[in-house]
């Protein structure tokens, strides 16, 4: 009896759970079959989430004038995810990818094959850097769920509105960091901070769940001169394209500041296309060179020669010494020099660029006709351990700390005392024998011209956040004082007679009092007439505001002309910006 109990009770049991189970398989089934395909969709777009970092506008770069000279804008990617399109019907497909082509002008076609060849994907791009206005109606399509599977990628894309205008200062921005000139050098400045995007899937297409907007970041107020800068330019293109130099450059400088107003370059690039070089010369054109060659054809346009190159000076030199030898009390303006035309020095006739001689000379006269006999005169007074210390309290091979990437300082190709024998000593004084960077030439001859300050060149003049306060105020930062007041005067004054009575007569503007220092070096083989042209100037005389450089290295009439065609150069610029500056000639007056 007991068993035959036990035995009803466990088949009711047994009845029970088959019929529970029963019931919950057909529960499923008919939940499967009435509403299997949209918890299908749920359970994909549930697993689909993408925390997307929302790049920061990167800050903007002024002028002094606050001209713009680079800025950043948010643009969107059009992002497919055919993934998910595939999770909807072939008709919402359809109706997606013809949407989506009259919106973006991708044919229909193109789309389908990107469906069609990526059916696993998470992200292809359909368009890049449509505008705010252009993803509006995009937007409210997805939205509207009109496209599904297609989201808004936001990021930024750098403008540099004057193309090729300074692009040696500047830099250019790629992969959201900056490369040479002020986008390197102040990167951390421009970058600002990454904001977040978290973009989840749903029915209608994507939505964003979660927006923390970016920090843009802080803009750079440059020392430049848009203005200046751009006739600077306008002037040596036109030069160079008539004379094809192997490089070229003009830096124009507040002396009494280290403030950089202008600093142009050849060959130069077009920031907006990196790849597109101005004026390349050579006999096989730029596609056809091989990639090792593009490329070390780009590093080298995008070097600053200004600052990353060395060159013999020349005459341009010329001053420091006079100077050196000024301020040890080893010359005075009365001392007087012979020129036969060339002087023996440890044996060696060393010859100046005037044959036949200068015959005698005072310091100004000297300085004027640019003499190397009454110069490596000079150079046997100065004891070679002093005359090596001026060298460097003048910055001659030495980093000038220019806020800009690149810097070279020359120090292999200067002499030191243990290497100064007499030869050496007559060569350098006239600025052979050794190399300096057109930057540290202009900020050494500054120092000789404003009082005897060397002063740190700079191009940014101040750290702007994006509510326009000023967080960093770059003040003029001085050295050393390497000469007295007295000796920069006296230097000057001769100065001025080279441009009135000497080998710059050509730099003449009437009304204005110009001063400066021709250079011809001759290059490497001394028996291969290839040459470095210069002239180093400044304006007003008797008060520099400016102080100019102009560097030609190789150019086609280097025999013919030489030094006239920095000179030149040097006058049409001045010619302009002077009265830009609002520097006006002197009234003359007639009795």
């Amino acid at each position: 009896m007991e068993v035959k109990n036990i035995r009803m009770r466990l088949f009711v049991l047994l009845l029970v759970f088959t019929l529970s189970c029963g019931f919950l398989l057909y529960q499923v089934g008919f939940i499967i079959y009435a509403y299997g395909e949209e918890y299908g969709k749920q359970v994909v777009n549930q697993t689909m989430s993408i925390d997307h970092s929302i790049p920061p506008m990167r800050g903007s770069i002024l002028d002094r004038n606050n001209n713009l000279l680079a800025y950043s804008t948010k643009v969107y990617h059009v992002i497919l995810d055919p993934f998910i399109m595939y999770t909807y019907e072939d008709a919402k497909i359809i109706e997606s990818i013809n949407n989506l082509s009259e919106l973006t002008g991708v044919s229909g076609n193109e789309l389908q094959a990107l469906l069609e060849n990526n059916p696993s994907s998470r992200y292809k791009i359909i368009k890049k850097s449509i505008t705010l206005e252009e993803s509006e109606e995009l937007r409210t399509s997805i939205n509207e769920g009109k496209i599904v599977g297609v989201w808004l990628e936001e990021t930024t894309d750098r403008v540099y509105p004057n193309d090729q205008l300074a692009a040696h200062i500047i830099g250019f921005e790629g992969g959201e960091t900056g490369h040479w000139g002020v986008e390197e050098t102040y990167d951390e400045w421009l970058q600002g901070a990454a904001g977040r995007q978290l973009m989840v899937a749903s029915p209608n297409g994507m939505i964003v769940e979660e927006y923390i907007p970016s920090v843009d970041g802080n803009n750079l107020i440059l020392t430049i001169d848009e203005t200046i800068q751009h006739f600077s330019e306008e002037v040596l293109y036109r030069y160079v394209e008539e004379q094809q130099p192997l490089q070229a450059g003009i830096i124009i400088m507040d002396p009494h500041t280290g403030e950089i107003l202008t600093m142009a370059n050849y060959p130069s690039y077009n920031l907006n296309d990196t790849d597109d070089i101005m004026g390349y010369y050579g006999e096989v054109p730029y596609k056809e060179l091989s990639y090792e060659e593009q490329n070390q054809l780009l590093y080298s346009v995008w070097r600053n020669f200004n600052v990353s190159d060395s060159f013999e000076p020349g005459s341009t030199y010329k001053p420091l010494t006079y100077a050196i030898a000024l301020e040890e009390n080893l010359i005075n303006m009365d001392t007087t020099f012979y020129c036969p035309g060339q002087k023996y020095v440890a044996g060696i006739p060393i010859g100046c660029w005037k044959d036949a001689g200068h015959g005698e000379l005072t310091v100004k006269e000297a300085l004027a006709e640019s003499c190397n006999v009454a110069v490596m005169e000079i150079a046997q007074l100065l004891d070679p351990d002093i005359y090596y210390n001026y060298q460097q309290a003048f910055g001659i091979g030495q980093l000038t700390d220019i806020d800009l990437i690149g810097e070279f300082s020359s120090a292999p190709l200067v002499y030191t005392p243990s290497t100064l024998g007499p030869t050496e000593m007559a060569t350098t004084s006239f600025g052979q024998g050794f190399n300096v960077t057109p930057i540290q030439l202009i900020t050494a001859n500054a120092a000789v011209i404003n009082g005897g300050y060397l002063y740190e060149p700079h191009v940014v003049k101040q750290i702007v956040n994006e509510a326009g306060v000023v967080i960093e105020d770059v003040e003029p930062t001085v050295v050393r004082k390497v000469i007295s007041e007295e000796t920069s005067d006296k230097v000057s004054t001769a100065m001025e007679d080279v441009v009135e009575f000497g080998t710059a007569k050509e730099a003449q503007i009437e009304g204005y009092d110009i001063a400066g220092k021709t250079g011809t070096a001759q290059k490497g083989d001394r028996d291969v007439e290839n040459y470095t042209v210069s002239f180093l100037s400044y304006a007003p005389a008797d008060d520099p505001e400016v102080i100019m450089l102009v560097v030609l290295d190789e150019p086609k009439d280097q025999i013919e002309l030489g030094s006239r065609l920095p000179v030149q150069i040097s006058k049409e610029i001045y010619e302009y910006i002077l009265p830009y500056m609002g520097v006006y000639p002197k009234m003359t007056t007639t009795n």
